[in-house]
């Protein structure tokens, strides 16, 4: 699409620096005109067929009989959408948008046969 370039209207402060009324309306029809144009053009394209394609990791999506683009939910086999959980063991959304994980369990941990996992409570004490 072509950058639209609009004529500005000179109001200034006496009738020589201020355009007249001719002057004026000349201007505000020459803009709606390229800004018609501009549209017209749009909608040709949106009426060819013409749009934007949304592709996955390469993989392009395509759009149901509604013109609808569904992203997909990541899972093994599949890059996609990613949503957020309070659960244990699972991955929260801050309000910024950066994930982290939640809360773990414990039990959930893994390590070589050669490592060890301490644990220290701090200052907890057991009564």
């Amino acid at each position: 699409m072509a950058d639209l370039n609009y004529e500005s209207l000179k109001a200034g402060t006496t009738k020589e620096n201020s355009d007249s009324g001719a002057e004026v309306a000349r201007k505000i029809n020459e803009n709606f005109k390229k800004t018609a144009d501009e549209l017209n053009e749009i909608n040709k394209k949106i009426q060819s067929g013409a749009t934007a394609k949304i592709a996955i990791n390469g993989t392009v999506l395509e759009a149901d009989e509604n013109g609808t683009i569904n992203l997909p939910v990541v899972s093994k086999e599949q890059i996609g959408l990613v949503s957020s959980s309070e659960e244990e063991d699972a991955i929260v959304a801050d309000k910024n948008g950066a994930m982290k994980v939640n809360s773990l369990n414990v039990n959930k941990l893994v390590q070589a046969d050669d490592d060890f996992i301490i644990l220290d409570g701090g200052n907890a004490s057991q009564e």
